[in-house]
């Protein structure tokens, strides 16, 4: 298991690697949003406390996919409308394209707000759900495979 100060440098790194992907939104505390970094564990849980957080919204989307290197499970927030990516693990938005190309993002599929109300609900886990769920993933229930 990684130390501390590995998962540090490693979200350092990333950060560092995404930097020109990178959404400035105002003045923010990096500091503090780095200290958070840790903290982040579970990106499928951020991932979800963030689309409920922003609520109801056209062009919102929770993401679940993969990232790489190594196809590694990932869930984060898009946003049709400014064409980017919100990485609540990073606690950053950044342009879609530069990060799905950055982050060798995968987006396998794509939840709308009540459906990943409906699917939390009934899977009881916060994702990934599609290997979990029983609702058929296609765009009639707001659920877009990709």
């Amino acid at each position: 298991m990684a130390t501390p100060e590995e998962i540090e440098s490693c979200m350092r790194s990333i950060l560092a690697r995404l930097a020109p992907c990178e959404i400035s939104v105002g003045q923010n505390d990096s500091e503090n949003q780095t200290a958070h970094l840790l903290l982040q564990h579970d990106c499928y849980k951020s991932a979800f406390d963030h689309l409920i957080e922003k609520g109801d919204r056209p062009g919102l989307f929770l993401v679940h996919g993969q990232i790489k290197p190594g196809g590694i499970d990932h869930a984060w927030i898009e946003l049709e409308e400014q064409d980017a990516v919100y990485d609540s693990t990073l606690l950053r938005l950044y342009r879609r394209s530069c990060y799905y190309e950055i982050r060798g993002a995968t987006s396998t599929h794509k939840y709308s707000y009540w459906d990943a109300m409906r699917i939390h609900a009934d899977a009881q886990h916060y994702g990934p759900w599609h290997s979990h769920s029983t609702v058929p993933h296609d765009c009639r229930n707001g659920i877009i495979p990709v």
